[in-house]
């Protein structure tokens, strides 16, 4: 098991938020909403900010939901690191298995997320990083990387 890190931060405004989004590096952006998903994109548009979606790469994941005029975030990170100034870290004893697993990808046609979308090169791999606290041995986070 490697170390894990789960943080959150509340009413965090658009722009901090797309600031964010484009710190995190080589990542790939997915937003909700009512009647849409974005599909995974690898050109983040800081106009087309979604209320609801997630970005991530190969060490974090970002999700985010709108509450009112902010956004709530949490982050999952296998790097403390990365952790970005003003999130609270949340409580527990978090911890990561060292290989991350692969996901099922279902086809175009499903309604299952993830599925592979016609925007997503293939040679992108999608993965799954459970996160688990230690002292439970429960997963309360299951979040997506790719290779």
């Amino acid at each position: 098991m490697r170390t894990a890190f789960v943080g959150t931060k509340n009413q965090v405004s658009a722009t901090a938020l797309q600031a964010l989004i484009q710190e995190l590096s080589k990542a790939i952006y997915f937003g909700r909403t009512v009647d849409k998903v974005s599909g995974f994109c690898q050109n983040f548009d800081p106009e087309k900010l979604a209320p609801t979606g997630q970005v991530f790469n190969q060490t974090a994941e970002i999700r985010w939901q709108q509450k009112g005029d902010s956004y709530d975030i949490l982050w999952l990170g296998i790097e403390p690191a990365q952790l970005p100034p003003g999130f609270t870290a949340m409580e527990g004893d978090w911890c990561c298995d060292l290989q991350d697993l692969q996901a099922k990808v279902y086809p175009p046609t499903e309604t299952k997320l993830p599925r592979r979308l016609r925007n997503l090169p293939d040679e992108i791999d999608i993965k799954q990083r459970y996160f688990r606290d230690r002292q439970t041995a429960t997963i309360h986070f299951t979040a997506l990387t790719y290779q």
